[in-house]
Parts: C-alpha cells; structure tokens; sequence
C-alpha cells in the first residue's frame, strides 16, 4: 500500500513546482488568465471522462476476463464520442471572451489524454502493480512540467506554456498507455450497447458531481475576477494552492484504499482505517495551516505574499473536504451516484450565491467563506444519506 501512496503523493507535489516557476516569470494578471486556463481545464475533465473508470474498481473483484475486456473497450470508445461531442459543441459556441479557439480544442484533447491514462493507471492499481502505476503517475505530471517549462523559457508564449506543454506529455504518456490497454484488452472486440448504456448509467451523474466540484474550487476565482480583479484572483490562487497540500495526501490515500474497500472489508476494520484517516489529515491540515505561509513565502515571488493570511482559513476548508472524500466510496459501491451528483449541484449553487453576496461585502475573505460552508454543506448531506439509506452495512461486512 506504501507504494501507492508514495507514487501518488510525489506526483501531487510536482505541480507545486510549477507555482514559482510561473510566478516569477508571469505578471499578476498573466498569472490570473492562466488561471482561467486552468478554470475550463477541470471543467473539461469531468465532462469528458465523467469519473468512468470507477467502473473498473468498483466491479475489479467479481468480474471474468471477457467482461473486463468488454468494459475497458467500452470505456475507451466512450471517452472517443464525449470527446467528439464536445468538440463540435466547443467549435459552435462563441468561447473567445475567456480563450481562443485553439486553447479550448487543447483543454479537450488533453482531458481526452488524461482519461486513458486514467483507465491504464486504474487498472494497474487494481492488478497489484505499484511500480508501473508510479511510472505512468509521475511520467503524467512530470513530463507536463517538463516541457511547460522548456517552453516558456524558450518561446515567447507567456502562460500559454502551460497547455502547450501538458499537450506534448500527456501525448507521449497516453501513447504508451493506450499501446498497452490495446494489446491487452482488445484481442477480440466486445463493443457493446448494452455494456455503454450501463456504462453511462452510472457515470453519467458524475458529470454533474465533477462539474460542482469545479464550481466550488474554481467559481470563486472567476467572480473574484468579475467582482475585483485578475491580481487578486492570483493572490488568492497561490494561497489555494499551498492549502490544496492538505488534497495531496488524501487522494494519494484513496487511490490506495478504495480498491481494498471495493473488495467489501470487515465493517470494523473499515471504520479502524477511516478514523486513522481522519486523525492523520486533521494533522496534515494543522501543519499546514500554521506552516504554509513558510512555504509560500519559499516558493512564490514577494509580489503574492499577501496571500499567506488566508492560508489557515483555507486549510480548515481541504480538511473538511478531505472528510467528504472518503465518505464517497461508500456511495459509488452501492451504486447511488445520484446522491453524489445532488449533494455536489446544491453545495455549487450554495458556493455561487455565497461568492456573489460575501464578495461585495468581505472582499477575497467572502470567497474563503463561501469555499468553507459549500464543503461543509457537502459533508453534511452525504453522511445524511449514508446514514438514512444504511450504506455502511451493505457496502461491507458485519463478520
């Protein structure tokens, strides 16, 4: 499990390095438009992919080979028509008010890159192959700063590095992923309707998940824009960063729990885990808390400073979420995606209503509120339906 983690948190913290790379080299609102990029980069993301290589561990342990073949076959052909879509959408809608043309058809082509290394990722971690995950983990962000960083040091594109050089890793990467899942998975083609309708089924409501969860992270940003203006929007996107430290270990422990939970654990060593779970990331968020503004100060150029006073606010707010993320799995098991989708639009719209009414009010701290209730809200409502609909017993074992 070590390995896991491992792998999965060193490549969390890569992209930390690119916060004082692009800092000194961009001004603030440089830096504010490459927010933005970022902004539609994660709304992209779960449009296109929808989660839907949850369908490979949720289902890992009870399927036969041919089923597997079918699903990952499947899965891939899916992500080609979102992909298509979604381009034809993006080439129809008038966009160039946030990003030209070439910039939005990159945020799809790499959203469609990063769901097939997804898929080939998802099932090494289900296979037991903690070497190769970190290979294709590290390789994925690594090669992104890579060439972001050779790019902007060596071509006159300002922030537009960025997309151009997680374009050109994530091609090499996806290449030899798909290269992989193909030789693997598609000896004999097992396309199916069938298979696609339930594939859809159940990834289709997190679409809607994902896109909340975007809402939330990055709503804030384009109404602190809207409301004050693109410096502050990086201001406050350093000091969200650094709290986004809390996240690296939380997703690197998920990625390394959620395929043991799937294989319905004892209920009592389940609850042992998420307890320790909890302890350790109220730990992690403290450190952070009073520390970040140290590391900060490290990273970044003297000009986002400022933003070290709302790290300790923003900490508290990861760690909430951090909560939230490992009460998930207990959903997805039992097949109730739905309530993940519901939770996540109300916690959005409650994060839209509260940014437009604190923002005017308590300037860049009403966005550090709004983040902190929406999460908070989130909590709130899936430990309700978890609790309501007994998840727990029937997503584990009593003995």
């Amino acid at each position: 499990a070590f390995h896991y983690l491992f792998g999965s948190s060193l490549s969390k913290l890569i992209p930390f390095l690119i916060l004082p790379i692009f800092s000194s080299r961009l001004s603030l609102d440089e830096y504010g438009q490459l927010e933005i990029f970022n902004v539609l980069n994660s709304l992209a993301y779960p449009l296109l992919t929808m989660s839907i290589a949850v369908n490979i561990s949720r289902n890992y342990g009870t399927l036969d080979r041919d089923r597997l073949d079918s699903i990952v076959q499947n899965i891939v052909l899916i992500l080609g028509i979102n992909f298509l879509i979604l381009g034809i959408l993006s080439l129809s809608l008038n966009l160039d008010f946030l990003l030209d043309k070439s910039i939005v058809f990159a945020i799809l082509v790499i959203s469609f890159l990063n769901g097939i290394i997804q898929i080939k990722t998802t099932l090494l971690r289900q296979e037991g192959k903690p070497i190769l995950f970190n290979f294709y983990e590290i390789a994925r962000v690594g090669l992104g700063l890579i060439f972001s960083v050779l790019i902007i040091d060596h071509f006159s594109v300002s922030w537009k590095a960025r997309p151009y050089g997680l374009l050109t890793g994530l091609t090499l990467v996806s290449i030899i992923s798909f290269w992989s899942i193909y030789k693997e998975f598609f000896k004999v083609i097992k396309l199916s309707f069938r298979e696609i309708k339930k594939l859809y089924k159940i990834s289709f409501p997190l679409i809607f998940h994902g896109l909340g969860v975007i809402v939330i992270n990055f709503s804030d940003k384009l109404l602190i824009s809207e409301f004050i203006n693109l410096s502050t929007v990086a201001i406050y996107s350093s000091a969200y960063t650094i709290s986004m430290a809390v996240i690296i270990f939380t997703e690197a422990f998920l990625r390394t729990w959620t395929p043991w939970f799937y294989l319905k654990q004892n209920i009592i060593k389940v609850f042992q885990s998420v307890l320790i779970y909890i302890v350790i990331l109220f730990f992690i968020s403290m450190v952070i808390a009073f520390g970040g503004k140290f590391l900060l100060f490290w990273l970044v150029d003297y000009k986002y400073h400022s933003a070290a006073i709302l790290i300790p606010y923003l900490s508290f707010s990861f760690f909430i979420y951090g909560i939230y993320l490992i009460a998930q799995p207990f959903v997805i098991l039992y097949g109730r995606t739905s309530i993940i989708a519901n939770g996540t639009i109300l916690s959005a719209i409650l994060n839209i209503v509260l940014n437009i009414i604190l923002l005017k009010k308590l300037g860049v701290f009403g966005a550090v509120i709004s983040t902190t209730f929406s999460f908070l809200f989130n909590l709130v409502f899936i430990t309700i339906y978890i609790i309501r609909l007994n998840i727990i017993s029937k997503t584990t074992l009593l003995d």
